[in-house]
């Protein structure tokens, strides 16, 4: 027998999700420090802050290419999941409550 996590079968389950789509122009950014000073940002947010590193050494920093967009327009969506009590198997709203796995 096998067991489904969430709905009996592939199309019987839902998804939850968020995405944000940005439009706009993009630009190639040049200018070293204003490399650098993206590099630091990212870094202090997502880095694992490897002691003994150098602040702002980035050995390969002219073989990197930073764009930058300058956004004009955003868009989203959201579909959250329904609450526990009107998911399956709480609620049932498959079109055939008696199909059984092959």
């Amino acid at each position: 027998m096998k067991v489904f996590d969430y709905g009996r079968f592939e199309c019987d389950s839902g998804l939850a999700y968020r995405s944000a789509i940005a439009y706009g122009r993009i630009q190639i950014i040049e200018d070293r420090s204003a490399k650098i000073r993206f590099f630091d940002a990212f870094l202090k947010k997502y880095g694992t802050g490897v002691p003994g590193r150098p602040k702002s050494f980035y050995p390969r920093l002219n073989e990197v290419t930073v764009y930058a967009l300058k956004v004009e327009r955003i868009t989203g969506k959201h579909c959250p999941l329904p609450p526990v009590s009107e998911q399956w198997p709480a609620l049932d709203r498959t079109k055939t409550p008696n199909a059984n796995a092959r």
